[in-house]
């Protein structure tokens, strides 16, 4: 029993940081940058949940390394307005963008909004009861919008983790996994590496490239986690896994606060990339 509560411990930890990491990446590729955003992105909480993955991924331990700089630039308005500029020439113009920042010109090699795989993804919104909070103005396939999703989805995954409710947590990885499969590990490596060939983003190629590693490694994880609560099922019992899994909800009091933080964050133009409950 001692070993099936440290293994509940080990993936409740993961995924808190996933939902972490998604909701960081969201903010950043959502809104300006601010001095809130760079003091978050370089902080102890944001190199930790960092730390949970980077044992498998060399890209990780990268972006791991550039954010810890970054600590150096917090309070330094001129290289915060370096990123803001940088943030225009990525995500808004007027120029060219140096890579497009939504998904479905990837799938379609057409670099019109709102087409089919567009509509694709709204729909998977729709079906865990969101919307984006603009609608009809920004793709919902964009980086900031996905990401966003599955910050919201990596929330609701580890409070049914620590509910102990085992099939519906099993349902909701595996709708997370497909998301993933499906509308985010498509397009977003491409992103990255157009983004890094343009030459023309430093802070966001880096963010980029994290992301895009982030979702490759968080597929495999999803799968993972489904295999231990069915092999949890089969070799104790039912409850014994469920109690296990209860057992996590008081613990990393810290980050549990850190991921609310987050939450918190409002970079100029990030409640556009918002998404908010069907009305």
């Amino acid at each position: 029993m001692e070993e099936l509560q440290n293994e509940a411990l080990s993936v409740d930890a993961l995924l808190l940081a996933r939902g972490y990491l998604y909701a960081l990446f969201g903010k950043a590729f959502s809104g300006e940058p601010d001095g809130a955003l760079v003091q978050t992105l370089s902080d102890a909480n944001t190199l930790d949940a960092l730390e949970e993955y980077t044992g498998e991924s060399g890209a990780l331990g990268e972006l791991r390394d550039y954010l810890r700089g970054l600590s150096a630039f917090v309070g330094d308005e001129a290289a915060i307005d370096r990123a803001r500029s940088e943030f225009t020439r990525v995500f808004i113009g007027p120029a060219t963008l140096p890579a497009l920042c939504w998904g479905s010109p990837y799938e379609s090699n057409d670099p019109a909004l709102f087409q089919k795989g567009t509509l694709e993804v709204r729909e998977a919104y729709e079906r865990s009861g969101l919307v984006p909070s603009r609608m009809l103005h920004v793709p919902d396939d964009h980086i900031a919008l996905e990401c966003n999703f599955m910050a919201e989805m990596g929330r609701r995954c580890a409070t049914l983790f620590e509910a102990g409710q085992i099939d519906a947590l099993a349902e909701s990885i595996k709708a997370q996994k497909s998301f993933l499969d499906r509308h985010m590990l498509d397009w977003i490596p491409l992103y990255a590496s157009g983004l890094e060939r343009s030459g023309k983003a430093l802070f966001y190629s880096r963010l980029a490239s994290g992301i895009a590693e982030l979702v490759r490694l968080d597929s495999t994880l999803l799968g993972e986690v489904l295999f231990w609560l069915e092999a949890g099922k089969s070799e104790s019992s039912l409850s014994g896994l469920s109690q296990a899994m209860k057992n996590c909800t008081e613990t990393l009091p810290e980050f549990r606060s850190a991921i609310e933080h987050v939450l918190k964050l409002s970079p100029k133009f990030s409640e556009e990339y918002a998404l908010v409950a069907i009305a």
